[in-house]
């Protein structure tokens, strides 16, 4: 079975506070054609986890050190702006790393929404792992140091029902294991599931509200958003907005 398309990488940033660890993954996402249908396959080919109290200075130095290098750059980065994040961010987005950068706020809410960036309820993030490991469509390569740990993070994370409220909780979210790595891999797996191709091209996620933060200014943009300013569901983004669409070829 071979891939009908070159693959594209996303990664994710997930940021503790100073007694938690804070750890980046770049999945490197591959499409498949299965029984008529279009699958997409990941695989975690980047785990770095920063030791504790690292100042969010040398993080954000190291994110954009990574993301200058192929096949990193000119992808999808997507930060975790919950908490800490939000400050953070700015600093990273102030470095101007050679990415496309996607904030995302992790809720306990039950719906995604758009506004100054994405807002995705815990739920969704546990859904798409428990997707992907129960359909064997995530790998994780076993020479990456971190290997273990990321497995033991899964086996530990999982979704219970309050029978009580009917609400969800999360264990191993923030709560009581250390889970950067959990969270740093939901991420970019998330949004490489809402990412979808469209002819040769990327679409951002089809969200009410969305707008790509990285799309260009009007008019240029203006054939592909609709009346309200949404990215169209048809047609392609411009050329330059796209993520790469390349081999794997490491980080040298």
């Amino acid at each position: 079975m071979h891939p009908i398309a070159p693959p594209v990488l996303y990664s994710g940033l997930d940021l503790g506070q100073m007694d938690e660890f804070s750890a980046f993954c770049a999945a490197e996402r591959a499409e498949y054609r299965e029984g008529g249908q279009r699958v997409f396959r990941y695989a975690i080919r980047q785990l770095p986890r920063w030791p504790l109290r690292t100042p969010y200075a040398a993080i954000t130095a190291d994110v954009a050190r990574l993301l200058a290098r192929p096949p990193l750059t000119g992808s999808v980065l997507t930060v975790d702006r919950t908490g800490v994040g939000a400050a953070v961010y700015e600093l990273l987005a102030a470095a101007r790393p050679a990415a496309k950068l996607v904030p995302i706020t992790v809720t306990g809410g039950a719906h995604v929404t758009y506004d100054h960036g994405l807002t995705v309820p815990k739920r969704d993030l546990a859904g798409v792992l428990q997707v992907l490991l129960g359909a064997r469509r995530l790998k994780v390569s076993p020479a990456l140091p971190l290997a273990a740990v990321l497995g033991e993070e899964l086996a530990t994370f999982k979704a219970k029902i309050n029978v009580a409220t009917g609400a969800e909780s999360f264990e191993a979210w923030r709560e009581k294991d250390h889970d950067d790595l959990v969270l740093a891999a939901a991420l970019p797996l998330w949004y490489g599931e809402r990412h979808l191709p469209t002819g040769p091209f990327e679409m951002p996620p089809f969200i009410p509200g969305y707008r790509d933060p990285n799309a260009l200014p009007d008019p240029a943009t203006a054939p592909f958003m609709d009346a309200a300013g949404n990215r169209r569901r048809t047609g392609c983004l411009p050329p330059g907005c796209e993520p790469p669409r390349q081999p794997w070829g490491g980080f040298g």
